[in-house]
């Protein structure tokens, strides 16, 4: 019975939406643009010269948590979620920090761009991809909960660091 209760009030919703009463992705694009600001001001808080940190060897480094949430959000966008490829090869090649920190703005700007070109209805869509069949609302999930799965993690190693975090963002 609960099951079905909440079937309904989700679908109650879902249809809502799709009705235009809510627009649930616009305010899903608000919350992921406040995101992107809030991992900009982490890693605005670390000096450079921590951003090789990592708190054991089996970690990624702060440095590559940037590069790694710079390259999920760019191949998610641009091979599901109808973004254009850029041709980008996101990885460590040396760059300075500030050149990780513009490319990370940079593909910020163009997932933004991506999300706000897609429509209520394109978020049904199934797409192939490695864990299965999903809709690109599922993969707009899964960037999310990545990106902020690994700025967590980079909160951490601010904190381990001795630094304050920036005070939290969502909506």
């Amino acid at each position: 019975m609960k099951k079905n209760i909440g079937l309904i009030l989700y679908l109650s919703f879902f249809l809502s939406t799709l009705n235009g009463q809510i627009s649930f992705l616009q305010d899903h694009i608000i919350k992921w643009q406040n995101g992107l600001k809030y991992t900009e001001d982490v890693m605005n808080t670390l000096p450079d010269s921590l951003w090789n940190f990592k708190p054991v060897k089996e970690e990624m480094s702060f440095r590559e948590q940037v590069l790694h949430i710079t390259q999920n959000m760019y191949w998610l966008s641009s091979t599901y979620l109808n973004g254009e490829s850029l041709g980008l090869k996101i990885k460590d090649e040396g760059q300075s920090i500030q050149e990780i920190k513009d490319q990370y703005l940079e593909i910020g700007k163009y997932t933004l761009g991506v999300l706000r070109n897609l429509k209520e209805n394109d978020l049904s869509e199934r797409v192939n991809f490695f864990a299965g069949n999903l809709t690109r609302w599922q993969i707009f999930e899964l960037m999310h909960d990545h990106h902020t799965h690994h700025r967590g993690q980079m909160i951490v190693y601010l904190r381990l660091n001795g630094f304050k975090p920036p005070k939290y963002v969502g909506w």
